[in-house]
């Protein structure tokens, strides 16, 4: 698979700040730290590793938490599989941070409702989510959507180019 995500905290459809007490705990308890020499955000363990999930690394980022400005992260090749869905879930949960997935909808999945209704910009495309499964369960079916689109699309600009006789 391979698709991008971003983890953002939203009050009044703005870009707020994440909860960054939280964030520390969890990267505390993991045993990581956002590492910015590595790469723009890279998440490290102490002996300056980078994150992996199923022996394979990670591209997921984090702002430094010492940032002024409003803290975000994202990863940009998801893989889906359960350990980086239950990461994912559980960075988002501790950080009050919602998902915005842009490739398919939803756009907006909100883990352990930790955003309300009226911060979300558009209800109709927006999940609530009690589980990193019930996560991944709705963003494989976006993303298989996705494939069936891009499939589509494909066939589309193939038979435009090169007519059947």
């Amino acid at each position: 698979m391979g698709f991008s995500l971003l983890f953002i905290r939203i009050k009044n459809q703005e870009i707020v700040d994440a909860d960054r007490d939280g964030l520390a705990r969890f990267l505390a308890e993991n045993q990581l730290y956002v590492h910015t020499q590595v790469g723009s955000g890279a998440l490290v363990d102490q002996n300056e590793t980078a994150l992996a999930f199923n022996g394979y690394l990670s591209d997921l980022y984090l702002d430094p938490l010492e940032q002024s400005e409003p803290i975000t992260g994202g990863i940009y090749h998801a893989t889906l599989s359960e350990e980086e869905c239950i990461f994912i879930y559980d960075l988002c949960v501790a950080g009050k941070m919602l998902i915005v997935n842009p490739q398919t909808n939803p756009m907006y999945i909100i883990p352990a409702t930790n955003h309300d209704q009226h911060n979300i910009p558009d209800l109709n495309d927006a999940v609530w989510v009690n589980s990193a499964a019930e996560m991944l369960l709705v963003l494989s079916q976006g993303f298989n959507a996705f494939k069936v689109y891009k499939e589509k699309v494909m066939r589309q600009y193939h038979d435009k180019d090169h007519p059947q006789a």
